[in-house]
């Protein structure tokens, strides 16, 4: 991201420098292959050029040499450039809707329309917003998440409506994240959570998408049944003890080689890389992760008592302790804070082991 090494390849066998033909070393933030191209974006040649975007012959990576944006008078297999239209640098790409979305730093947001060197352009698809940091922008499946100031939002409502408010994902918890100018974005397809960690702060905000389908489709109500009670968030606020702080210096998605699951790692300044998903009830095996979880909003009855009735569920894998503490105009109230124990599951036989079935 910070363009420190020419661009690599990887074989099978060997990493080593991309051997293309531009004659010059070859720089690039971002890399997607779309259409049976490597398309590259953010790139330096010998000049820096941010705002570029170059993608090469169809089929062949290494043939990047082009002078030419896409015309008639090129081959249809042949490479070309493109030019983002607002001439900002470019802060994210992703694959998203059958497109490829591009996103300029403090611009808008670009969709790469055409299908051959004829015809490939670059459109506005969304001026309300643009990406705040190199990697705030991460399909999730059926949608994409796009960390901008201040908040998170979905692009398929933005696809299918335009600019409407449904397309905040962030509104349960955008009084606590007002202050987050640039953010990092990591999608756990094995937990289906979103994972955002605002730059500086030593939080990591986790999206549970089950929970967020659950109450677009009606299956869980954003307020419970008695009308007056909380509001269901998809949101946990997540905070370590551990000295990594939830500050990583790279965030990535890859393949556990153990188990050959997918999984979120991340590294540390300091060379170390951590599994998100560890066994046991501690990460890095030292320091427990704490979850904050903010309900919605409780509806008080004038001048009269009242009971407060609510639901905690949780894994029984390992055992927990939680904290509720009640906040009326953004401060705690009350004598103190609510403390329960949630106990782990009873150790549970498997067969051949040495305790009995």
């Amino acid at each position: 991201l910070n363009k420190a090494s020419v661009v690599k390849k990887w074989n099978g066998t060997t990493f080593e420098n991309l051997n293309h033909d531009l004659g010059v070393d070859f720089y690039a933030k971002y890399c997607r292959v779309w259409d049976e191209r490597a398309i590259f974006a953010n790139v330096t040649a010998g000049t820096a050029t941010p705002h570029l975007v170059v993608a090469s012959e169809i089929g062949d990576a290494t043939d990047l040499s082009t002078t030419d944006r896409p015309s008639s008078s090129l081959g249809l297999d042949a490479p070309w450039f493109l030019p983002l239209p607002d001439l900002r640098a470019i802060n994210g790409m992703e694959m998203a809707f059958g497109q490829l979305l591009i996103s300029t730093s403090r611009g808008v947001l670009h969709k790469l329309t055409g299908t051959t060197s004829f015809d490939y352009a670059l459109e506005v698809f969304y001026v309300g917003s643009s990406a705040a940091g190199d990697e705030a922008m991460v399909n999730i499946g059926n949608d994409v998440a796009i960390g901008s100031a201040a908040r998170i939002e979905s692009l398929a409502g933005i696809e299918a409506f335009g600019d409407v408010a449904t397309n905040d994902l962030s509104y349960w918890i955008n009084p606590v994240i007002d202050d987050v100018t640039s953010w990092t974005l990591v999608y756990d397809r094995q937990c289906q959570c979103l994972m955002c960690f605002p730059l500086n702060k030593p939080e990591c905000w986790v999206l549970h998408k089950t929970v967020l389908e659950q109450i677009r489709q009606g299956l869980l109500s954003e307020q419970s049944q008695q009308g007056a009670g909380p509001f269901v968030s998809p949101w946990s606020k997540w905070t370590t003890a551990h000295a990594m702080g939830f500050m990583p210096s790279c965030v990535m998605p890859m393949v556990n080689p153990l188990t050959g699951e997918d999984a979120v790692y991340l590294g540390d300044s300091i060379g170390r890389i951590f599994l998100v998903n560890g066994g046991g009830g501690q990460d890095g095996g030292s320091a427990d992760i704490t979850v904050v979880r903010r309900s919605g909003t409780f509806h008080l009855p004038y001048a009269e008592m009242f009971d407060i009735h609510g639901t905690i569920l949780y894994a029984t894998e390992c055992a927990a302790t939680v904290t509720r503490t009640f906040i009326y105009g953004g401060t705690a109230f009350g004598e103190q804070a609510i403390t329960i124990s949630l106990p782990a599951a009873d150790g549970v036989a498997v067969y051949n082991s040495t305790a009995s079935p």
